[in-house]
């Protein structure tokens, strides 16, 4: 379970590694060009913030990898367009301090960098688990005063009924006694009018 998990997650985070990664070469691709055309129509000693400003957005978008990435290919691009003797790769002696200055500054940028995003994601992380957090407790509070209203409620229709209980017809008479004595004559009421009864039940007259 854990080592196809681990699996899936190195695939899905394949293609956005190798952007990053491409992406640095682009950042580094276009500093060499803004520098060198800075070169081109300007008499000043090169700079190298654009190189500067490649390894912070490398190690930005990227982390570590690809801004470790950007400060050996700005390094090697620096020594090799920009340092006598040109188009080679061993620096002079008169020339070394200036790249290794170059190379501290650009380990500390992207270092800087990396740090910085690595924050922000934590924050980021911490803001989407506290409103998660927030999320989950509000449904459960509202599921718990629905049911509380609900169970008021029961109880209140409860109470209700049993203080006002609903009104007993009475039952309609089904005989009358004549003159309020027992064993003689019953006066009953009928659909087509009334009938007399002796004490035994028999009918005696309309």
């Amino acid at each position: 379970m854990g080592l196809h998990s681990y699996v899936d997650r190195a695939r899905c985070d394949a293609p956005s590694s190798t952007f990053a990664y491409l992406l640095t070469v682009a950042f580094v691709a276009a500093a060499l060009a803004i520098t060198l055309g800075i070169r081109e129509f300007s008499s000043v000693y090169p700079t190298f913030f654009a190189f500067y400003a490649a390894v912070v957005a490398s190690a930005w978008y990227g982390g570590y990898g690809p801004g470790w990435l950007s400060v050996v290919l700005s390094t090697l691009v620096v020594n090799y367009f920009f340092l006598p003797p040109l188009y080679s790769l061993t620096p002079s002696s008169a020339d070394l301090p200036r790249l290794i200055a170059f190379i501290v500054c650009a380990i500390v940028a992207n270092a800087a960098s990396a740090r910085q995003k690595r924050a922000e994601n934590a924050l980021r992380l911490a803001r989407d688990g506290l409103e998660q957090t927030v999320k989950k407790r509000t449904a459960e509070r509202a599921a718990r005063e629905t049911g509380e209203c609900r169970w008021i409620g029961g109880n209140a229709d409860d109470d209700h009924s049993q203080r006002n209980p609903p009104p007993r017809l009475p039952a309609p008479p089904s005989s009358l006694p004549s003159d309020g004595l027992p064993g003689r004559d019953l006066v009953t009421s009928t659909n087509t009018g009334f009938a007399m009864h002796d004490g035994e039940g028999r009918q005696i007259g309309w």
